[in-house]
């Protein structure tokens, strides 16, 4: 029973780091996504800067 429990309270801490990893891949996306936005307004900016 207590190996059970332990086996048990061992996959709890795996989920959380899981959860932890997941957290920073929601960091790391957040960040992309910044990025992205950047980049695709200095596109537009710099699209509308060669036309005019």
């Amino acid at each position: 029973m207590s190996i059970l429990v332990r086996e048990q309270g061992i996959g709890n801490w795996v989920l959380g780091i899981g959860y932890w990893e997941l957290g920073i891949g929601n960091w790391v996306l957040g960040i992309g996504y910044w990025v992205l936005e950047r980049a695709y307004f200095l596109h537009l900016v710099v699209k509308d800067l060669s036309w005019g």
